[in-house]
């Protein structure tokens, strides 16, 4: 949708249901040795639903302004199928997904060939998995000579020296951490 001159909006609304998801479920322990093994199989007896919305609208409050705004939400449901054995899990993660993000993204281009970027986001907590929900930022000042050349400066993940954003695996060794960086780019096309 296009309401006026520098403004668009889209919104889009889904529905997905599925069959055959993967699953994981136990096998026969083996406890020959000096540990009891329980291997781990692969099937597909799970089932799931996911429904939303996704809403972005982009703004030119000025020529060399442009302002995106952004929300999501997504409701996910997901189950086993009759039948399934004993023992067997989604191999998703319950609450590894959150329900509600939004965003801001400002681009501006300044005097001097220089360009200033500033994004702003936040994401729900991740239900059952003990994620807070968190909100971050990005911040990017580049200049450019004429349209080879790119240099610029940028910091990332600023509101926090270090966050969790989802959870990886079965084990917390294979947890991964977001740390606040700060890197200094220089781009040449030819």
């Amino acid at each position: 949708v296009d309401p006026g001159h520098g403004v668009s909006l889209d919104l889009a609304l889904f529905y997905n249901d599925y069959d055959h998801l993967r699953t994981i479920e136990p096998g026969t322990p083996d406890a020959s040795g000096p540990r009891v093994v329980v291997p781990l199989h692969y099937a597909n007896h799970a089932r799931g639903r996911t429904w939303g919305a996704e809403a972005d609208a982009l703004l030119r409050p000025s020529p060399g302004w442009r302002l995106r705004l952004s929300y999501s939400y997504l409701q996910m449901r997901l189950g086993l199928t009759d039948g399934a054995p004993a023992g067997t899990v989604t191999e998703a993660i319950p609450g590894n997904h959150p329900k509600h993000m939004a965003g801001i993204h400002s681009s501006m281009d300044l005097p001097g060939n220089f360009e200033l970027d500033l994004v702003g986001r936040y994401v729900g907590a991740l239900g059952g998995s003990g994620i807070a929900d968190y909100a971050t930022a990005r911040i990017r000042l580049g200049w450019r000579w004429q349209r080879r050349v790119e240099l610029s400066i940028a910091g990332q993940d600023l509101f926090a020296p270090r966050r969790r954003e989802f959870l990886t695996g079965v084990y917390a060794a294979d947890d991964r951490y977001i740390e606040r960086r700060a890197y200094v780019q220089a781009v040449w096309r030819f």
